[in-house]
């Protein structure tokens, strides 16, 4: 795990990443779908996330300490890739599930499994958790599936949980998060919905669907939980986290979800 306690400024000035996160499944900028989204926000702008936000989340959650759970699917019979982040409590178990005959759409390049043939290797990133932080320190509730942009022709389930470092709630918004350009540089978002965890651990248990692999983020407080962390003081720059490289959970706006 890196443990770097250097102060760092982040700076708008990593790749595109080939359009990175679940984009492949959003409109494209200038198309008529792209114009009916944005004026579907704008017309309901409790759903809206501001890029304020997003630049800021997008940067916190660029880090490389991420704990890796993978597996290998047969696409044909379905199956459950699941396990424990090693770096976090036991106990706090992510998955996701694939159910039989799911087809992969499009052309995106991806992980055979050892088996050949209709197999894929799925992998949760989960960000690390590092003992030595300060309380209320940690990286922010965001987890990659890969591979990233993998679109399939009938929903997934998943099942994450909330980090143990930061301050849980009864509901929480969860959404799926991506760069759009870099110059000038946009962000976009979809699935925004609240999540209400299924157990009685209110950390564990979140589950959602979806047909698209990509960056997913989770913010304590959908559905009227507790409330967010403050902002960043002023002159730390998107994403920075008080001299954590990103760490610190704070954000420039809560997402709000009906």
């Amino acid at each position: 795990m890196t443990r770097n306690r250097a102060v760092l400024q982040i700076t708008p000035t990593i790749l595109l990443l080939s359009i990175l996160s679940c984009n492949s499944n959003v409109a494209q900028p200038g198309s008529e779908e792209f114009q009916d989204q944005a004026r579907r926000q704008a017309a309901d702008p409790a759903r809206v996330l501001s890029q304020d936000y997003l630049r800021n989340l997008w940067y916190a959650s660029d880090h490389p300490d991420w704990d890796v759970i993978s597996g290998v699917i047969d696409l044909g019979t379905g199956g459950i890739v699941s396990g424990e982040p090693a770096t976090w409590p036991p106990g706090y178990q992510f998955s996701v599930e694939v159910p039989p005959g799911v087809q992969v759409l499009g052309n995106i390049e991806r992980p055979v499994g050892k088996q050949g043939g209709n197999t894929i290797e799925i992998q949760i990133h989960v960000p690390q958790m590092d003992p030595g932080w300060p309380p209320g320190e940690g990286y922010p509730a965001v987890f990659k599936l890969e591979p990233d942009g993998l679109r399939f022709d009938q929903p997934v389930s998943v099942a994450f949980c909330y980090p143990p470092w930061l301050e849980g709630g009864s509901s929480y918004s969860k959404f799926c998060f991506f760069m759009i350009s870099q110059d000038p540089e946009v962000f976009g978002y979809s699935d925004l919905d609240t999540i209400y965890p299924g157990g009685q651990d209110l950390r564990k248990d979140i589950e959602f669907e979806t047909t698209h692999f990509s960056r997913w983020g989770l913010e304590n407080g959908g559905g009227g939980g507790g409330p967010l962390p403050p902002d960043p003081p002023p002159g730390n720059g998107a994403g920075a986290s008080g001299g954590r490289g990103g760490r610190h959970n704070t954000y420039s706006e809560e997402p709000k979800v009906r």
